[in-house]
This record gives C-alpha cells, structure tokens and sequence, in this order.
C-alpha cells in the first residue's frame, strides 16, 4: 500500500470511529499481500468503497428509523388532540352548550358540530 492510499484510508477513518478496527484489517491484509506479492491495489479500493457503502447505508437507514419515529410520535400526538376535542364537544352538546358557542370555543364548523351531534 503506497503512502498515499493509507494517509487516504486515515483521513476517511478518522470521520467514523467504527471504521478504525477495519482500517486495521485492511492495513494488516495488505502487508501480508505485499510480503507474499499478491497486493491487489484495485482489490483494496473496492473493499474501502465497499465498506463505505455500507457504513453510509447504516447511517440512512438509522436516520430513516430517526425520522419516521419523531413523525409518528408527532401524527400520534395530533389524533390524541383531536380525539379529546370530540371528546369535549360531546360533552358540551350532553350539556345543551350552544352550537354558536362550541363553535367559539372549539373553533370547529357548524357542520362539523352538528354532525358529531348526529352520532350522540
């Protein structure tokens, strides 16, 4: 491995701590190869961009996972609210509250009102 690919190999490590066992390895291999003249300089190559990819493809796929929770959680928390809203105007409606008034208070449409009024 000439100086050049393992300053590369280091500098591309250094960004992803779990990276560093494999630069080992890839360090460790290519010696041998080199002492035994079977160093494959285009092999090294693809077994970095490889491992790369796959890092890269970890951390999407984390991310992804990142992403879709926070969203549900947030999807959950606005059925949660809405659920309490039609809770409370049920409640009000039981208690012959104004439609006028729920409307106010709710900021729901008359429609709307009367047609959650319809399922009691």
């Amino acid at each position: 491995m000439v100086s050049d690919d393992m300053e590369e190999l280091d500098e591309i490590t250094k960004a992803d701590l779990n990276l560093e066992p494999v630069k080992d390895v890839i360090f460790s291999v290519t010696r041998e190869e080199e002492l035994e003249g079977w160093y494959d300089p285009e092999k090294e190559r693809r077994l970095v961009e490889n491992t790369l990819k796959i890092n890269a493809y970890k951390e999407g796929k984390a991310e992804g996972h990142k992403e879709g929770r926070k969203e549900g959680l947030e999807e959950g928390l606005q059925q949660g609210i809405e659920q309490e809203k039609l809770s409370t105007i049920k409640k009000m409606l039981e208690k012959n509250i104004d439609i006028d008034t729920i409307c106010d208070i709710t900021g729901f449409s008359k429609s709307k009102i009367n047609e959650i009024k319809d399922t009691l």
